[in-house]
C-alpha cells in the first residue's frame, strides 16, 4: 500500500508530487485619454482591448475602466472621430490593475511618447499682434472632400478673403496673393500649387496633402522677419513626423482623387521616423467617362516625404521633399494659333536640416534647400507656345540663445541663388490651317540674394514682453539693398487679457518670372510696406477667447502689370499704349478692423466666427488717380463650427461672406450691363456668400478604422460670380469679366486607417 501525502511510494521508490500552478486570474486596465497637445481630457472615446472582447467609453474626465481582461499582452485600440486612431501595446498581469494614460493626436498622424531634440519645426513663432494657427484636426475638416486642399482651409481663416472657388489663392487685408510668403518647416518656399503657368483664368490646387501637415499658421501685419522678401502676410506650415511606434498606412478616396500615407519608425529605440505620401487626381478621367460638356480638364499627381533621425541626444537630421506634376487641357471650338491647348507643370522642393542643441540654451539649425518649377504650354497644333524653368538653391542658418530667463536672442543668415530660363513663341494663322511662326523671345536671368537678421525677445517685467530686431537684405540683379526693422510689445496684466502692438517695415524684390528680358527695359524696383497693428485678446472662459485688432498698412512702389486697358477718353473707347511689363505703378493704403471669437476644446462646439472691415485704396504713381484697389473688400465674415456627436459622428459647417472685389478694368454700370468708363475699378462683383456643410462617421473592425465623409459645397445654391478676363471693344461692347462659380455640389469620400 502506498501512502498518499505529498510523497508516494511506487515500485519501491519515492517520487515528489508538485501541486499544479494556480490558474492566472484576469486583471484590469484603468486609464485616461487626453489630448496630446493640450493635456485636456477627451470624453466619449471608444477604448477596445483587442482579443479580449472588452470595450469601454471614456467619461467627462477622460477615464475608462476595462475589467476582467485576461492576463497577458494586449493591444488597446483607442478611437474617436476627429483624432487619429491610436494603438498601444500593454501587458496585463494576473489579478493586477494596469494604469495607463493614452494621448491622442488631433487630426492625422500618430502621437509618440518620445522626447528628442526635435524642437520647433521653424524659427521661434512670431509674437505678432495677429497670429492665427490651425491644427491638423481643423485642416482635416476645412480642406474639403472635393478639392482635398489645405489652402482652401486657409480661406476660412479670420481676415482672409477669396472670391474664386476654382483657385487656391486668397487675399489678406487687401494685398495680392503674390505679396504673401509661404514657409515649410522653417524654409521659405515658393507657393506649392498645381496649375498652369503663363495662363490666366484657370484653377489651382495645393500641392500638399493635408494628411502630412501638423499645422498651418497665418501671421498678418507687423511681425518679426526671419525670412524677408515679402510685404504681405506669412503662411507657415509644418510637415509632421511619421510614427515612431509602428508602421501605419492611411488611404483616402474622394470624388476627385485618391491618396495614401505610409509611415513608420526608423532604427531602434525610437530614434527616428519616416513618412511618405502620394496623391493622384482623376477628375479629368471622370469627366471623360461621364462625357460632360466641359472644355477644360485638369489633373495632377504629387508626393511628399519626410525622414527624421536623432543622430544623438543633441543632434538631429531631417530630410523632406515635395514634388508634383499637373496637366491642364483646354478645348476651344475655334482655337487661335496662340490659344493654349495643353499646359504641363512640374514643381519640386527638397530640404535638408541639421539641428544641434549645444548646452542647455543654444540651438543652431542649418538648412540646405532646392526648389524648382518647370512648365511647357502647347497649342492645339502641338506647337510650343511657352517654356519656363525656374530654380532656387539656398543655404540658411538660424541660431537661438536663451541668454537669461528674461532674454532670448535670435540670429540668422541666408544665401540664395536664383536662375530662370524663359522662351515664348508667337504664331500667325495661315490659309492652310497650319500656324506660321511669327516671333521667338528667349532670355535667361540669374541673381544672388543674401540677407540676415538679429532679434531680441525681452521680458523686463512678468506682464511685459518686447520683440525687436531688424533684417538686412541685398540682391544682385537690381543691386538693391533694404532694411526691415520691427518693434512689437505685449502687455498681459492677467491671464484673462492682454494688449499687443507692433510696427514694422518690409521689402520685396520681384520674382524672376516678373522680370523683363535683358535689354532696354527697366528692372522693377523694390516694393515697400509699412505696417502698424494693435490688438486686444480677452479670455472669456478657459476655452473661449475674443480678439479685436486694428491695422494700418501703407505700400510704396507696388507692382502692377501694365497691360492694354481700354477706357473712355472724351467719350470714345481708346487703348493707351502699354508695355506688357511689371512696373512699380501704385502706392496703396489699407486700414481696417478685425474681430474674432474662437473656442478651442476637445469636446463640445468648437470653431470661430470673425468679422472684418477694411478699405484699400490705390494711387497711380504716374497720373495721381485714386481708385479702389484690386483686392479691396469692405465687409467680410468667416465662420467655422464643428460639433462631435458621440464617439463616431461629427458635423461641421463653414460660411464665408464678402462684399467682394472690384472688377479690375475701366467699367461702369452693373455686372449685368457693363459699359466702358474713364475710371478704374468702379464696378464690384456681387456679394459672395457660400455655406459648406460636412459630416463624418467612423466604423471599426479589428485594429482598423473606416471614416466616411459627406459634404455639400454651396449648400444654399447661391449663384456667386468670380472675375475673369474680358474684352472692351472699340464700339463700346463689353463681354466677359465674370464667370459663374460653384453651384450646389455634393461630394463624398472615405479614409481607411491600418
Amino acid at each position: 500500500m502506498c501512502a498518499v501525502l505529498l510523497m508516494t511510494t511506487c515500485a519501491g521508490g519515492l517520487r515528489a508530487q508538485t501541486p499544479p500552478p494556480p490558474s492566472p486570474q484576469p486583471g484590469a486596465i484603468h486609464g485616461r485619454v487626453v489630448d496630446a497637445l493640450t493635456g485636456e481630457a477627451v470624453a466619449d472615446v471608444l477604448v477596445i482591448a483587442e482579443g479580449a472582447a472588452r470595450r469601454a467609453t471614456t467619461d467627462a474626465d477622460g477615464r475608462f475602466v476595462l475589467d476582467d481582461v485576461p492576463a497577458g499582452p494586449h493591444t488597446l485600440v483607442v478611437s474617436i472621430v476627429g483624432y487619429a486612431l491610436a494603438r498601444r501595446g500593454v501587458v496585463v498581469e494576473s489579478a493586477r490593475v494596469l494604469e495607463v494614460t493614452v494621448p491622442l493626436a488631433a487630426g492625422a498622424g500618430a502621437y509618440t511618447e518620445q522626447v528628442t531634440v526635435r524642437g520647433a519645426e521653424e524659427p521661434p513663432r512670431a509674437s505678432a499682434p495677429v497670429d492665427f494657427r490651425m491644427r491638423s484636426a481643423e485642416l482635416q475638416e476645412l480642406r474639403g472632400v472635393l478639392a482635398d486642399d489645405p489652402f482652401r482651409a486657409i480661406q476660412a481663416m479670420p481676415g482672409v478673403a477669396t472670391g474664386d472657388d476654382f483657385r487656391a489663392e486668397f487675399s489678406v487685408r487687401g494685398s495680392d496673393f503674390r505679396q504673401m510668403g509661404f514657409s515649410v518647416d522653417g524654409v521659405p518656399a515658393p507657393w506649392l500649387v498645381h496649375g498652369p503657368r503663363a495662363v490666366n483664368d484657370t484653377g489651382t490646387v495645393a500641392m500638399v496633402n493635408a494628411d502630412v501637415l501638423s499645422e498651418i499658421g497665418l501671421t498678418s501685419g507687423a511681425s518679426p522677419q526671419p525670412y524677408g522678401n515679402r510685404t504681405g502676410a506669412w503662411v507657415q506650415s509644418a510637415l509632421r513626423e511619421g510614427s515612431r511606434d509602428a508602421v501605419r498606412l492611411t488611404g483616402s478616396l474622394s470624388g476627385t482623387g485618391a491618396s495614401a500615407v505610409v509611415e513608420g519608425p526608423l532604427a531602434t529605440g525610437r530614434r527616428g521616423a519616416w513618412l511618405a505620401s502620394i496623391r493622384r487626381s482623376y477628375i479629368d478621367w471622370l469627366i471623360a467617362q461621364l462625357d460632360l460638356d466641359e472644355t477644360s480638364k485638369f489633373g495632377f499627381t504629387d508626393a511628399q516625404s519626410k525622414l527624421v533621425f536623432d543622430v544623438s541626444p543633441a543632434h538631429q537630421l531631417q530630410l523632406a521633399g515635395v514634388a508634383g506634376t499637373s496637366r491642364y487641357r483646354e478645348t476651344d471650338e475655334v482655337p487661335g494659333p496662340n490659344d493654349i491647348a495643353v499646359a504641363e507643370t512640374s514643381t519640386g522642393l527638397v530640404m535638408g536640416t541639421w539641428r544641434a542643441t549645444l548646452g542647455q540654451a543654444f540651438v543652431v539649425t542649418q538648412r540646405l534647400t532646392w526648389a524648382g518649377v518647370r512648365y511647357r504650354n502647347l497649342s492645339g497644333a502641338r506647337q510650343v507656345l511657352a517654356r519656363g524653368d525656374e530654380r532656387t538653391g539656398s543655404y540658411r542658418v538660424d541660431a537661438t540663445l536663451a541668454a537669461r530667463g528674461w532674454l532670448t536672442a535670435d540670429a540668422g543668415a541666408a544665401v540664395d541663388r536664383d536662375a530662370a530660363e524663359f522662351t515664348f513663341w508667337q504664331f500667325s494663322a495661315a490659309g492652310l490651317g497650319v500656324p506660321v511662326l511669327r516671333s521667338v523671345s528667349a532670355w535667361t536671368l540669374d541673381r544672388w540674394r543674401a540677407g540676415g537678421y538679429l532679434r531680441a525677445r525681452l521680458s523686463p517685467h512678468r506682464a511685459v514682453t518686447l520683440d525687436a530686431g531688424s533684417r538686412l537684405d541685398r540682391e544682385s540683379l537690381g543691386d538693391a539693398a533694404s532694411a526691415s526693422p520691427w518693434l512689437l510689445a505685449r502687455w498681459s496684466p492677467s491671464d484673462r487679457w492682454s494688449v499687443a502692438a507692433g510696427a514694422g517695415l518690409t521689402w520685396q524684390v520681384a520674382d524672376l518670372a516678373l522680370m523683363p528680358p535683358p535689354g532696354p527695359y527697366a528692372t522693377p524696383g523694390l516694393e515697400r510696406a509699412r505696417s502698424a497693428d494693435v490688438s486686444t485678446e480677452v479670455r472669456l472662459s478657459r476655452t473661449l477667447g475674443l480678439q479685436v485688432s486694428l491695422y494700418d498698412r501703407a505700400e510704396t512702389g507696388t507692382l502692377r502689370f501694365d497691360r492694354p486697358q481700354p477706357r473712355l477718353v472724351n467719350g470714345v473707347v481708346r487703348t493707351p499704349p502699354s508695355t506688357n511689363l511689371w512696373t512699380n505703378a501704385t502706392d496703396v493704403e489699407a486700414r481696417g478692423a478685425e474681430v474674432t471669437l474662437r473656442r478651442t476644446a476637445s469636446t463640445g462646439l468648437v470653431g470661430w466666427a470673425s468679422y472684418g472691415y477694411g478699405t484699400t485704396r490705390a494711387v497711380d504713381r504716374v497720373t495721381g488717380t485714386r481708385y479702389w484697389a484690386d483686392f479691396d473688400q469692405r465687409h467680410q465674415v468667416n465662420v467655422y463650427l464643428s460639433q462631435r456627436l458621440g464617439t463616431r459622428t461629427n458635423i461641421g459647417a463653414k460660411f464665408r461672406y464678402g462684399t467682394n472685389w472690384p472688377i479690375p478694368a475701366y467699367l461702369a454700370g452693373s455686372v449685368a450691363a457693363l459699359v466702358p468708363s474713364a475710371r478704374r475699378n468702379e464696378v464690384r462683383l456681387p456679394v459672395y456668400a457660400r455655406l459648406d456643410l460636412r459630416a463624418s462617421r467612423t466604423f471599426h473592425w479589428s485594429t482598423r478604422r473606416l471614416t466616411l465623409f459627406a459634404e455639400v459645397l454651396n449648400a444654399l445654391g447661391r449663384d456667386n460670380l468670380g472675375r475673369t478676363s474680358g474684352t472692351v471693344r472699340a464700339n463700346g461692347v463689353v463681354t466677359g469679366f465674370t464667370e459663374s462659380l460653384f453651384p450646389r455640389l455634393p461630394s463624398a469620400g472615405l479614409r481607411i486607417e491600418f
